[in-house]
């Protein structure tokens, strides 16, 4: 790792303290070390056939699928990560100070499997290790230099025969901070866990477009489904459209829910109503509007 971090200060002119490696994900389980952000689920209205107004029973149907047997949660995708600072380094800034910041890598895995005659099967895999450095390294949004430093660190792991190699090298934003280490190692997290969340997106999309995910066979993700809509989709509504129709037959599972995040009534400040979800009794649920509206 030394000899990374070595690469990585000569090329954008840094200067290295070989500080200790530190697991980040060890440090603290808080969701501020990801992304502090909470979205709001806003229901403005419903966009049902039938006027519910209480919560309705699926118990019958739950009964039936179990008797003849049907199935239809056929793919299971999870992800993780494993994240560590493995050096410090510094950078002049404009006023001749040196800075420190820090060098953070992350390993990232998503899986898929299938479930076929109640037997599980590997479907997809991905495997991969990146790189987070600060914006201030002299990179000059030059994409190809990236790809230099990404190709000299690979050389040097085959020369010390490590059977791995980095797959991306990511810039985590320095701009409008305080110059606190942990600041800079949350910007370094949360541009790691956006990687994360893209490669489950594209195993999504993979399945899709080998129509392996349709009305008898969903999938099930572990995690949340709320994700930041990507720049790139902002500019093309057919992209948008086809981001959200792969998510059609997938569903997620979260293991830490808030429900005060579930709102009600209209205008800019809806009311929280976490009553909504908490006393909705087993084998119910309150059918509202396909697709719901998320306030960042």
């Amino acid at each position: 790792m030394r000899d990374v971090v070595k690469i990585i200060a000569a090329e954008t002119y840094g200067e290295s303290y070989q500080a200790k490696k530190v697991e980040l994900d060890l440090e603290t389980e808080t969701a501020s070390r990801i992304d502090s952000r909470e979205s709001v689920l806003v229901n403005p209205k419903s966009g049902e056939t039938v006027n519910h107004t209480g919560y309705v029973s699926l118990e019958k149907n739950l009964r039936d699928i179990t008797r003849f047997g049907e199935q239809i949660f056929t793919y299971f995708l999870d992800g993780s990560r494993h994240i560590y600072k493995i050096d410090d380094i510094a950078y002049s800034d404009s006023l001749a100070r040196k800075m420190v910041y820090p060098i953070v890598a992350g390993q990232i895995a998503v899986g898929c499997c299938r479930r076929r005659e109640r037997k599980m099967f590997a479907e997809e895999f991905l495997s991969d290790i990146v790189i987070a450095l600060p914006d201030i390294a002299k990179f000059n949004g030059q994409d190809g230099l990236l790809s230099k430093i990404r190709k000299k660190i690979n050389d040097q792991l085959q020369t010390k025969n490590f059977k791995v190699e980095v797959a991306e090298i990511l810039r985590y934003s320095t701009s409008q901070a305080g110059h606190r280490a942990q600041e800079f190692e949350d910007r370094a997290i949360s541009k790691i866990q956006e990687y994360l969340y893209t490669a489950e997106q594209n195993m999504v999309a993979k399945l899709v477009s080998k129509g392996k995910l349709n009305q008898k066979n969903f999938l099930i993700k572990d995690g949340s489904l709320e994700y930041h809509i990507d720049s790139k989709f902002k500019s093309d509504k057919r992209k948008l459209l086809t981001f959200k129709n792969n998510f059609g037959y997938v569903i997620g599972v979260s293991k830490k829910f808030n429900p005060s995040l579930w709102t009600t009534g209209s205008g800019k400040n809806p009311k929280p109503n976490p009553g909504f979800i908490a006393e909705l009794p087993l084998f119910h649920e309150k059918l509202f509007e396909s697709f719901c509206t998320y306030r960042l």
